[in-house]
C-alpha cells in the first residue's frame, strides 16, 4: 500500500520544480519520495501537519532535512 513516484514526478523532484507545478504540488511530491508508504489519509494528514508547521517554507523544510521520516513497523 502507498503511492511511489513516476518517471515524471521523480525527473520534477530531481530538479527541484517544473513549469506548472505550485508549491503544493512540489510538497506533496516530496513527501511520496520520501515516505511512500503512506496511505492516502495519511498522506493527506501529513501534508495539512507540515503545511500548517512551515507554512510557505514547508517545501525548503523538507529539502534541508529538517523534516525527517523514518520507517516503522506497524502496530
Amino acid at each position: 500500500m502507498g503511492y511511489v513516484l513516476a518517471d515524471k514526478g521523480k525527473t520534477i523532484v530531481r530538479k527541484g520544480g517544473a513549469d506548472g507545478q505550485s508549491d503544493d504540488d512540489l510538497l506533496l511530491l516530496e513527501i511520496v519520495k520520501r515516505a511512500p508508504a503512506l496511505s492516502k489519509e495519511d498522506l493527506q494528514s501529513c501534508f495539512v501537519a507540515i503545511r500548517m508547521e512551515y507554512g510557505t517554507d514547508a517545501l525548503d523544510a523538507i529539502r534541508s532535512n529538517h523534516i525527517h521520516f523514518e520507517e516503522r513497523k506497524p502496530q
